[in-house]
């Protein structure tokens, strides 16, 4: 199976931040040259960027026909950031960061802050439906201020559409959506779609549901981009999606019993804490149990390879990342429980190609 790095002048944070230059602003990052190029080609009062959960490049490939609607409106492949994952990716695009800069790294974080493992989304403790707090951890600890916030504040509109609320179903998304690019003015709109990635964790990239889901997204935007005018509407993915090939951290004793607490990150981007008297022999054992599955990376590399990507570090990266980061480069994945591996097929976060790859799709829509 093919492994790769994400390209960081090519990613995600590169399409936001040719948001931010096309709206007055100067980005922290180098922008991405062919959204440039189509953002002032069409001049567009209104900028859409939609990202659908999990639709990486190979997703596409495997259910849509090349010459369809999103085939012959894809502009090149891009990466996702690393870890290639809905928090650390969406907060990227958000953000237009990387998620070394901005902290938001995984499903579940360790903030030593607090000493816990936080489900950041949700805001409780890893692995349970308590509150990890009284208050927004991630918020309150990692704050970041979004593209479209800064665009607002340049004096334009900016806003986001999301199916956490009201906007539940693809026929209200699309409502609001068109709604607001007929209000006056300049403005800059991102929008969120948690599909195809929820059933990709559910049945996997070769469940019976998945073509006609996927096909059904390519529909549903053709039709959306239809009823805009003077817009242009960016499509991407957050990360890709492979089907995995599961183990938990019971099935692994010697590795479990040299942990200090219980890994956090993403199954396939583990962070490891490692007990003192175990350090030296870690790197020897954890290749004895999983051999050429997983890179296994020293914190020290991590940071000077930059794998979480470039600019200055959160002040709680280091913290944050354990003392080894084992990071899956096949369909290995290791989960905590043995519950997670049984009921979760597809899954991201490692550095295989079907996860780091995805569209760049542009739609004029004059």
């Amino acid at each position: 199976m093919e492994w790769k790095y994400p390209d960081f002048d090519r990613c995600l944070v590169n399409l936001s931040c040719s948001v931010e230059k096309f709206f007055g602003l100067t980005p922290a990052h180098a922008t991405l040259p062919e959204a440039d190029r189509l953002l002032q080609q069409n001049r567009p009062r209104n900028v859409l960027l939609l990202v659908l959960d999990g639709m990486g490049t190979a997703i596409c490939r495997d259910n849509l026909d090349a010459d369809g609607f999103f085939g012959s409106h894809l502009v090149c492949g891009i990466s996702s950031v690393f870890p290639p994952t809905t928090v650390a990716a969406t907060t990227s695009i958000q953000s237009a960061r990387y998620p070394n800069e901005h902290g938001w790294l995984g499903w579940d974080v360790y903030f030593p802050e607090v000493g816990e493992n936080v489900t950041v989304f949700r805001n409780t403790r890893s692995g349970t439906d308590e509150p990890a707090a009284a208050y927004p951890i991630a918020e309150t600890l990692r704050p970041y201020e979004s593209v479209q916030k800064r665009v607002a504040a340049a004096g334009f509109g900016g806003y986001s559409v999301q199916p956490f609320g009201e906007f539940d179903t693809l026929e209200k998304m699309a409502g609001e959506i068109t709604r607001l690019c007929a209000l006056p003015g300049r403005k800059y709109l991102y929008c969120y779609w948690a599909e195809p990635d929820h059933s990709l964790h559910e049945v996997g990239r070769k469940g019976e549901k998945i073509p006609a889901l996927v096909r059904e997204l390519e529909s549903w935007v053709r039709a959306l981009s239809a009823q805009l005018t003077d817009s242009l509407l960016f499509v991407t993915a957050d990360h890709g999606h492979i089907d995995h090939r599961g183990t938990c951290l019971a099935d692994h004793p010697a590795i479990a019993e040299a942990l200090a607490r219980e890994p956090s990150i993403e199954p396939r981007a583990v962070n490891l804490f490692v007990k003192d008297g175990y350090k030296a022999d870690f790197p020897a054992r954890f290749a004895r149990e999983f051999g050429e599955h997983f890179l296994l990376l020293p914190r020290a590399q991590v940071l000077a390879q930059g794998l979480f990507g470039p600019g200055a570090n959160h002040p709680m990266l280091e913290a944050s990342i354990g003392d080894f980061l084992a990071v899956a480069k096949d369909e290995m994945t290791l989960f905590n429980t043995r519950e997670q591996c049984e009921h979760m097929v597809g899954v991201h976060a490692g550095l295989c190609a079907e996860e780091v790859d995805v569209p760049l799709i542009a739609i004029p829509c004059p």
